[in-house]
C-alpha cells in the first residue's frame, strides 16, 4: 500500500513538473522570439530611414542628370559620409538602369563603381517606385548582407533618376543570436532558405524541403549565389512541432519580421532537452525519497506533496521574474528607440540644412555659369580681335577671332605674345599702343600694317585694380583693309563722277557743233564734183571732224555715260581683228606677241570700245619702251572666287573673260600704280599725254561691268589684266559687204532742233535726199507747225534738250493729236543726263546720240517710215 500510494505521489510528482515545464520553455521562447523581431526590425527601420534621406538630397538627384566628375565627387563625399556615420558596409548610387556611378568602396578591390544590379529585385522595386529591404549573398564581395534602396527622383524626370543603396552587414543581427545560449535560431527568406544562424553549417539550406521550380527561380536572382541549397531534413508535424530525419522533435516557434514582408525569426528548441531539464531533477528527488521511504513511509507523501508545490511556487517565481526582465528589456528598448529617432531627426534637420546650401550655391553657380557662358559667347561673336595682356605682353585671353587670325592654340590661347604672332617680332613694336597704354594709364589708338599685307586699327583700355595701377590692358583689333581699299575706290568714283558730271556737259556743247560741221561738210562734199581739187578739203574737213567726234566719244566713255552698242563678242576674234593695227601704233622696234585661248571666250560688250582699250594700253606700252621691248597681249578665262574678292578687294564671284597686256618696260612704283586711273595724271612730257588714256580705259571696262587691276614695278614691266563677263553664247561672224548708196525718200520731216547751225545743217542734208522738210525752233514750235500741217507730216525728228518745251514734251501732245505718228529723237547729252531730268520714258522710239553723221540719220529715218 505504501508503495502504490509512493507510485501514485510520485506520477502526479512528474505530471505537474513536466506541465510547468512546457509552459515554462514556450513562453521562454516567445519572448526570446519577440525580442529578436523587435531588434532585427529597429535596426532596420533604421536603415530605411537613412536611405530615405539620403535619396532626398539635391545633389544626388542633380548628379544622375549630369554625371559630370564634380558632381560625382561631391556624391561620393556624401556616401562616406553615411557609411561613417550609419556604420554599415557601403553606401552606393545606381542610374536608371542599374550601372552604380558612385560608391564610397570605388577605392576597394571589390569596388561597385561600374558594375550593374539591375538584375536585384531591390533596384526593380526601387525603380518602381517603393522601397524596398532585400538581404543576400553580395555578388561582387560574396559577403551577406542587409540591402536598403530607395527610388531617387530628379526635376524634370518621368519616374525615378536612379537608386540609392545601404548595404549592412549581417553581424548586427547574429550578435542577437549570439545572446542566445538555449535552442536553434534561425532568418529564413520567403521560401525558406536560413541566411543567417547560430547553427552555421545551416546557412544557405532550405529548412522546409522546396520543388526544384521554386529553386531554379531562387537561382535566376543570385540572392544566395549559384547553390545548390541543401534541406535540413525538418519536416512540420503540425503548427508547432517539426521533426528530422533521425526522429527528433522540435518545438517551433516562428514570427515574421515587421518590415521585411516573407522574410521569418523561427526559433527550434529539442523537445528531449525539456525533458532532459525534468528528469534530472526528478531522479535526485526520487533517490532522496528512497532513503526516506526506510526511515518513514507515512511522511513520504506529505513530504513529496510539500516538495511539489514548494516547486510550483519557485517557478511561479521565476516566471515573474522572467515577465519582470522582459518588461525592463521592452523599456530599454523603447528608450533606444526613442534615441535613435532623436538622431535620426537631427541627422535629417542638417541634411536639410546642407541640401538647401547646396541648392543656393547650385543655383549661384549656374547663374554664374549662365552669365559667363553668354559673355563669352558675346565677345566670339564680335568679329574683332579682342585680347587681354600682361605687362610682359603676353596673351591672357583671347576671343574666337583672335585665336582664328592669329592662328593660335584653340585649346590653350594664353602663354602668346601678340608681337610675335601678328608681327612675326622678338620684342614690342615701335610706338606700340599696349605699351603706351601701361605707361600712360589712357586709351591709345594706332593703326599699323602686318607683313601679310593687311592693315589693322588697334585700340586699347587700361584695366586697373582697386589701388588705381593698371595690371591689364584689353586691346580690340580691327582688319580694316577692305575699309582701306573701299575708301580708295569711293574716292576715285568720286573724282570720276566730278570730272564726268563736267564732260557730259561739254560733249553736249561738241556733239551739236560738230553734227553742224559734219552735215555742211558732206553737202559740201556732195556739190563738189569727184575731179575738183577742193574735194581733198572737204574729206579733211570730214576725217578732222571724226577724230572730234571720238574724242568726245572717248569723254562720255572716261566718265561712263557713252551709249554702246553691245553684242555677243567673241573676245579671242576681237583682239585678232586689233592685231594690225597694233601692230602699226606701237612700231616696227617693238614686238607683238598675240596668244589668244584656244576655247570659246564670248562676252556682251561694244567691240569698239574694247579695241579703244586696247589702243589705249598699247599706247602706254610704246612709251614704256622708246627702245623697243616686247608686248605680250593674251586671253584666257578664269573663275572668280571669294578669296580672289577677298584678296584683291573687287569683283562679284562667277566665270570671266581675262585679257592681259603686259611689256618688259620700265615699270612703275607703288605711289604711281594707286594713281594712274585718274583723269589728267600722266607721267609723259608736256605735251605728250593728255592723262585720260587710262581713264577712259577703266570708264569703258567699267561700263562693261568688268574690272581691270595693274601689276607694276620700276624695271619689272608693267600687266593690265581685264576680266569680262562670260556668257554662255558664241559670237556670229558679222558679214560686212560693200557700202550701200544712202537711201532717198520723198516724206516729209518736221525738225525741231533750237541751234538754228545744226536745223539749217540737217534741213540741208534731208532735202538734198528727197525729204520735204518742216522746221521748228523748240517743243511748242513744233506742236503748232504740226497742228497746220498734220495732214502732211510722215515722221518728227525731235530734239530732247529744247527750252520751254522740250522733245519728250511736244511728243506727247503730238501724239494725242495723232497717236500713230512715228518719231525719231536725238541729243548731244548723254542718255544718263537726259534720263535725270527726265526727258526719257520706257517706250521711247528710236534715238540717236549727235554728232548724227548723214549715213546713220538717213538709214534711221528710212527703218522709221518702213517699220
Amino acid at each position: 500500500m505504501s508503495l502504490l500510494s509512493t507510485a501514485i505521489g510520485g506520477y502526479f510528482y512528474y505530471s505537474s513538473l513536466k506541465e510547468y515545464a512546457f509552459s515554462d520553455t514556450y513562453q521562454a521562447a516567445e519572448g526570446r522570439t519577440k525580442i529578436a523581431v523587435d531588434r532585427i526590425s529597429s535596426k532596420l527601420t533604421e536603415y530605411q530611414k537613412a536611405a530615405r534621406a539620403a535619396a532626398g538630397l539635391k545633389i544626388l538627384q542633380t548628379s544622375l542628370t549630369g554625371k559630370n566628375k564634380n558632381s560625382l565627387a561631391e556624391v561620393n563625399t556624401v556616401l562616406d559620409n553615411f557609411r561613417s556615420s550609419l556604420d554599415v558596409d557601403v553606401c552606393y548610387l545606381m542610374d536608371r538602369d542599374g550601372n552604380t556611378i558612385a560608391s564610397s568602396n570605388r577605392d576597394a578591390p571589390d569596388s561597385f563603381v561600374d558594375r550593374n544590379y539591375s538584375f536585384r529585385p531591390y533596384f526593380r522595386q526601387a525603380m518602381a517606385g517603393s522601397a524596398a529591404v532585400y538581404m543576400a549573398l553580395g555578388v561582387t564581395s560574396q559577403k551577406r548582407g542587409i540591402y536598403t534602396s530607395h527610388p531617387v527622383y530628379s526635376a524634370g524626370a518621368d519616374g525615378p533618376s536612379g537608386v540609392f543603396v545601404i548595404k549592412a552587414s549581417i553581424g548586427p543581427i547574429e550578435k542577437v543570436f549570439s545572446r542566445i545560449s538555449d535552442g536553434i535560431f534561425l532568418m529564413t527568406d520567403p521560401h525558406g532558405i536560413i541566411f543567417a544562424s547560430n547553427r552555421n553549417e545551416w546557412l544557405y539550406h532550405v529548412l522546409w524541403k522546396i520543388p526544384p521550380e521554386e529553386a531554379s527561380e531562387i537561382a535566376k536572382t543570385q540572392q544566395f549565389g549559384e547553390g545548390p541549397w541543401g534541406w535540413t531534413g525538418i519536416t512540420r508535424k503540425d503548427a508547432d512541432h517539426a521533426v528530422d530525419k533521425s526522429g527528433v522533435t522540435y518545438m517551433v516557434h516562428q514570427m515574421e519580421i515587421t518590415n521585411s514582408p516573407g522574410w521569418n525569426f523561427i526559433y527550434l528548441w529539442d523537445i528531449r532537452a525539456i525533458s532532459e531539464k525534468l528528469i534530472n531533477p526528478l531522479l535526485r528527488t526520487a533517490g532522496y525519497i528512497i532513503m526516506a521511504l526506510c526511515v518513514v513511509i507515512g511522511l513520504s507523501v506529505f513530504f513529496l506533496y510539500r516538495k511539489a508545490n514548494g516547486d510550483i511556487i519557485a517557478r511561479r517565481l521565476a516566471e515573474d521574474k522572467l515577465s519582470a526582465a522582459y518588461e525592463e528589456l521592452e523599456n530599454r528598448v523603447t528608450e533606444r528607440t526613442t534615441d535613435l529617432n532623436q538622431a535620426n531627426r537631427q541627422l535629417k534637420a542638417e541634411i536639410l540644412e546642407r541640401s538647401r546650401m547646396e541648392d543656393a550655391l547650385a543655383e549661384n553657380e549656374t547663374k554664374f555659369r549662365k552669365l559667363s557662358q553668354e559673355f563669352k559667347a558675346l565677345l566670339d561673336a564680335i568679329p574683332d580681335n579682342i585680347i587681354l595682356q600682361a605687362k610682359d605682353f603676353s596673351v591672357i585671353w583671347a576671343n574666337h577671332s583672335a585665336v582664328m587670325d592669329l592662328k593660335m592654340d584653340t585649346s590653350s590661347p594664353d602663354g602668346h605674345y601678340c608681337y610675335t604672332l601678328r608681327h612675326e617680332r622678338t620684342s614690342p613694336c615701335e610706338n606700340c599702343p599696349v605699351e603706351k597704354t601701361f605707361l600712360t594709364e589712357n586709351p591709345e589708338s594706332a593703326e599699323i600694317k602686318t607683313p601679310d599685307g593687311r592693315t589693322w586699327e588697334m585700340r586699347t583700355v587700361p584695366v586697373k585694380n582697386d589701388e588705381g595701377e593698371v595690371i591689364n590692358v584689353i586691346k580690340v583689333v580691327r582688319n580694316i583693309t577692305e575699309h582701306r581699299k573701299l575708301e580708295e575706290q569711293l574716292r576715285h568714283a568720286q573724282k570720276m563722277e566730278a570730272v564726268g558730271t563736267l564732260t557730259g556737259g561739254i560733249a553736249h556743247d561738241f556733239n551739236n557743233i560738230l553734227t553742224a560741221i559734219i552735215n555742211y561738210a558732206n553737202l559740201l562734199k556732195i556739190k563738189t564734183k569727184m575731179d575738183d581739187p577742193l574735194l581733198h578739203y572737204v574729206d579733211q574737213i570730214l576725217s578732222i571732224t571724226q577724230r572730234g567726234a571720238n574724242i568726245t566719244q572717248s569723254l562720255l566713255a572716261f566718265s561712263r555715260k557713252q551709249v554702246m552698242t553691245l553684242r555677243e563678242t567673241d573676245i579671242n576674234r576681237t583682239i585678232e581683228n586689233a592685231a594690225k593695227f597694233l601692230r602699226r601704233l606701237i612700231g616696227e622696234t617693238i614686238e607683238l606677241r598675240i596668244k589668244c585661248a584656244g576655247e570659246n571666250l564670248t562676252v556682251l560688250a561694244d567691240p569698239n570700245q574694247i579695241e579703244q582699250v586696247l589702243f589705249n594700253l598699247a599706247t602706254n606700252a610704246r612709251d614704256a619702251m622708246p627702245e623697243g621691248g616686247i608686248l605680250v597681249v593674251k586671253t584666257g578665262n578664269m573663275e572668280i572666287e571669294r578669296e580672289f574678292i577677298r584678296k584683291h578687294g573687287f569683283g562679284l564671284p562667277g566665270r570671266y573673260a581675262m585679257i592681259s597686256v603686259a611689256d618688259n618696260g620700265a615699270g612703275m612704283d607703288e605711289e604711281t600704280v594707286k594713281k594712274i586711273f585718274e583723269p589728267f595724271f600722266t607721267t609723259k612730257e608736256t605735251g605728250k599725254g593728255t592723262g585720260l588714256g587710262l581713264a577712259i580705259s577703266y570708264g569703258i571696262v567699267k561700263q562693261h561691268n568688268g574690272y581691270i587691276k595693274v601689276h607694276s614695278g620700276p624695271g619689272k614691266g608693267t600687266v593690265f589684266k581685264i576680266y569680262l563677263p562670260l556668257i554662255n553664247k558664241k559670237a556670229e561672224d558679222l558679214e560686212h559687204g560693200e557700202t550701200a548708196p544712202l537711201p532717198m525718200g520723198a516724206e516729209t520731216v518736221l525738225l525741231a532742233e533750237d541751234e538754228a547751225e545744226v536745223r539749217e545743217a540737217m534741213r540741208g542734208i534731208l532735202q538734198e535726199y528727197g525729204y520735204a522738210v518742216i522746221e521748228a525752233a523748240n517743243g511748242q514750235d513744233a506742236v503748232e507747225k504740226f497742228m497746220e500741217n498734220r495732214d502732211r507730216i510722215h515722221v518728227l525728228l525731235l530734239d530732247m534738250v529744247m527750252p520751254g518745251k522740250n522733245g519728250r514734251e511736244a511728243y506727247q501732245e503730238i501724239k494725242k493729236i495723232s497717236p500713230d505718228v512715228k518719231a525719231v529723237f536725238m541729243s548731244g547729252y548723254a542718255p544718263d543726263i537726259i534720263n535725270t531730268g527726265g526727258i526719257l520714258f520706257d517706250d521711247s522710239p528710236t534715238f540717236l546720240s549727235k554728232p548724227v553723221s548723214p549715213d546713220v540719220l538717213l538709214k534711221t529715218l528710212r527703218q522709221v517710215l518702213e517699220g
